[in-house]
């Protein structure tokens, strides 16, 4: 019912790193779950796609809370950052086993067209998670020290952004 305070939320994320297979699949501000991959009979590249794509919805949003000085903090945006990373990584490493071998293409019911696909989307994902913490770093810095009117316009951009990406 509470959001998650960034101290519970870097602390789950720590744990679940630790343990091998498990990965974050889902997250908003009140809730994180975790689901064991290798026990499962495949990744679920669409979800971990999924995942990635709203982390860096999340991230967007964060940075011009920053930017608004709603927020002090890019705590969250680097360690979403990371997360896309690790989620990159993981998804790249399954799309490249299926590329290479038929039968995994089969068991994830996918074409090399749809892997191909996959990986470049994964790949811009991963782009936009790295622009992202770029730009919430510059917008500590220049937090407050933008006139109203600027920010204005900045925050409508952002939400013309947010509802093409989105």
């Amino acid at each position: 019912k509470e959001e998650l305070s960034l101290t519970l939320r870097k602390e789950i994320v720590k744990q679940a790193k630790k343990l091998i297979g498990f990965e974050i699949i889902e997250e908003d501000n009140k809730n994180i779950t975790i689901q064991d991959f290798f026990s499962a009979d495949q990744l679920s590249i669409i979800k971990s796609l999924r995942r990635s794509y709203n982390i860096s919805s999340l991230m967007l949003k964060e940075s011009m809370k920053i930017l608004k000085k709603e927020s002090t903090s890019i705590e969250n945006i680097q360690l979403w950052e990371d997360e896309v990373d690790r989620l990159y990584l993981l998804v790249r490493k399954q799309l490249g086993f299926a590329i290479k071998s038929s039968l995994k293409l089969k068991q994830l019911n996918l074409s090399t067209t749809d892997c191909m696909n996959y990986l470049l989307l994964i790949k811009i994902i991963e782009n936009i998670t790295d622009n992202t913490y770029y730009a919430a770093k510059d917008s500590m810095e220049l937090a407050g020290k933008i006139d109203n009117q600027l920010l204005g316009k900045i925050d409508e951009i952002s939400d013309m952004l947010l509802i093409k990406y989105e």
